[in-house]
């Protein structure tokens, strides 16, 4: 700053000198500011483009870059679903495999026997107080003869005949069949009754099931 002055005050000075003899002092004075003020002025300029040059030069500023720490992502657990094979069936079916003859058969019983009701038939519908006819088919399904003489007898139900045995008169061999024909009477009671017979010593029953109405 100090050098700037000393090069004005040359110029004011080199200017008063080369100046016409004959001015006044205060119109040398007034020449010598104006030229002081416009020398200013342009050193002014010049530092003012001095300035500018130097800002342009001057290197960018870096961006700063700010970094928003992200999130790790979540993830979900992934399920796989797979076709499921149905089961193989396997055949289960246990191979048939024949009994002996004793094991198919249980072993047949000395005396045995079987009585098929022929009439009536089961639950058939016969008038209150009416009489009708009991039909009975006896079996023998036993290993022995029967000796004639074997009774067949009432046991229990409702007693539907005036009789209360029947002998079998005739010997019976292994699956002979002896006929019975007895009179029944119907009883006065409405619905379904049952009377049973049972041939004596030799395991079977014979059975009236009938409906009044």
């Amino acid at each position: 700053m100090q050098r700037k002055f000393t090069i004005l005050l040359l110029l004011a000075v080199l200017l008063s000198a080369c100046l016409p003899t004959g001015q006044s002092q205060q119109d040398v004075d007034s020449i010598v500011n104006t030229v002081v003020a416009q020398t200013m002025e342009a050193n002014a300029r010049i530092q003012e483009a001095v300035n500018q040059t130097l800002t342009a030069q001057a290197p960018l500023a870096t961006a700063t870059l700010e970094f928003t720490a992200t999130p790790e992502p979540t993830f979900e657990p992934l399920i796989i679903i797979t076709d499921t094979p149905f089961p193989t069936l396997t055949n289960t079916n246990v191979p048939f495999v024949p009994q002996s003859q004793s094991q198919q058969q249980p072993t047949a019983q000395p005396y045995s026997c079987y009585v098929e009701t022929r009439f009536p038939a089961y639950r058939e519908e016969i008038k209150a107080g009416s009489n009708f006819e009991i039909r009975w088919f006896v079996k023998n399904t036993g290993t022995r003869t029967w000796d004639a003489g074997v009774d067949l007898k009432y046991a229990s139900g409702v007693k539907m005949t005036t009789a209360e045995r029947v002998e079998i008169k005739n010997a019976l061999a292994p699956g002979e069949i002896y006929k019975i024909s007895i009179t029944g009477k119907a009883p006065k009671n409405s619905g379904v009754q049952q009377m049973t017979w049972i041939v004596e010593g030799k395991l079977c029953y014979a059975n009236v099931v009938i409906i009044i109405k």
